[in-house]
Parts: C-alpha cells; sequence; structure tokens
C-alpha cells in the first residue's frame, strides 16, 4: 500500500473515531468527574413516564435546544404561589427575583466585557431567564445565583447555563429537593466537565432518585 492510501485509511479512521465519541455523553458523579461510561443517542431520564418520552429528542430532554428567551416578567408571580402571598410578601418576592436576575446579569457582562455586545446579550438574557424559571418553579433566589455563578467561573456560555437549571427545575417539579439538587450541581461544577453532561447527569441523578422512591412506596 502506497503512502497516498495510508493517509486515506488513517483519514477514514479517525472520521469513524470521532462520529463515535459525538454519540455518547459522559455521566458525572457527584464529585465532577466523568464515570467512565457513557449514554447512548436513544437514552432517557429513568424513571419517567411513557408520556414524557415521548417529549425527548433522542437522548435530549424537551425543550433542550430551544434557546427559549420567555419568562413571566417583573411584574407577575407564578399563579400556584400568588394564592399563598399576601400583597406584601407577593411585593417581596417579585424585588427579590429582579434583584437576583440582575446579579447573575451583571457577573455575566463582566465576564464577557470584552465580547461582542450580542455575545454579551445573549448570554445576559440567557442567565436572567435562568434565574426567573429556576426562582418560578422554587428553587431558592441565592441558590440558583449559586449555580450560576458556578458556571459563569467555568467560563460556560448561555446555553450551557440554561441546559443545567432546566434541569434542576425538571427535578424540582418532579419533587426532587431544590436544595439536594443544586447541592449535585455545584458539586459536578467543580470537574473538569462542560454545561451538557452536567444537566444531563442533573437528569439521571434525579430519575435514579425517583426510581429508588418509587421502589421504596411499592
Amino acid at each position: 500500500m502506497n503512502c497516498r492510501k495510508w493517509i486515506y485509511v488513517l483519514i477514514a479512521i479517525l472520521i469513524g473515531s470521532l462520529a463515535i465519541t459525538g454519540a455518547t455523553t459522559t455521566v458525572v458523579d457527584a464529585g465532577g468527574k466523568g464515570k467512565g461510561k457513557s449514554k447512548d443517542k436513544d437514552w432517557k431520564q429513568p424513571g419517567i413516564e411513557k408520556k414524557e418520552k415521548k417529549d425527548w429528542k433522542g437522548d435530549k430532554p424537551p425543550g433542550w435546544s430551544k434557546g427559549k428567551k420567555t419568562g413571566w416578567g417583573d411584574s407577575m408571580v407564578p399563579p400556584g404561589l400568588a394564592k399563598k402571598m399576601s400583597e406584601k410578601e407577593k411585593e417581596n418576592w417579585l424585588k427579590n427575583r429582579k434583584d437576583a436576575k440582575k446579579k447573575s446579569e451583571d457577573w455575566v457582562r463582566y465576564r464577557d466585557r470584552k465580547e461582542s455586545s450580542a455575545v454579551i446579550g445573549n448570554n445576559a438574557e440567557s442567565v436572567s431567564v435562568s434565574v426567573e424559571e429556576s426562582i418560578n418553579a422554587g428553587v431558592p433566589a441565592d441558590k440558583v445565583l449559586d449555580v450560576i455563578h458556578g458556571a459563569i467561573n467555568k467560563d460556560m456560555n448561555g446555553e450551557e447555563i440554561e441546559q443545567i437549571t432546566r434541569a434542576v427545575v425538571d427535578g424540582v417539579t418532579k419533587g426532587v429537593g431544590a436544595e439536594e439538587i443544586v447541592q449535585f450541581t455545584e458539586k459536578a461544577l467543580k470537574g473538569n466537565v462542560n454545561g451538557e453532561d452536567i444537566a444531563l447527569s442533573v437528569y439521571e441523578w434525579v430519575g435514579r432518585k425517583l426510581e429508588k422512591n418509587t421502589d421504596k412506596g411499592g
């Protein structure tokens, strides 16, 4: 086999290995380290119902790539919470949420100060939405800010931060304690991993926990 043919063979092997690598996702443990395990493209969160599995696209949760920028706005309290609050409590709750959103935006704007205005604007909007959705779901403001601050320090972009906080919200809405999920997420952020791996690992951790609770109940 001549030199040119060897080069073609090596290129083919390299492309094949990259394709295989791209089809898997590292699972992160509570210490932020990869566990040497991968999920294939059809992976779904353990413990979810059949109807919810239909909303997953391959191994990605619902809304994974939407990059949605919608929220309640600074003048609305989620209906479920509004019924339980006095007017003064609503006022304080809205102020705390607004302050948390501004703080997260200030952090990312300072970090990205040398980037283009488009990058700064997109990342600031993403962290703002992340804070809002998390607090609306019942995650304490200080805990949300801890997660976002950790992600910003890891130089993660707005999309990665949204993915992580959306995974946290998923667990909270399914009845897993907010502080417990945030604790797991913060530990995962200490490792040398990306936002997507951390988010998917949070989904898996929540699913395993739900499975255990189901087994105990049965």
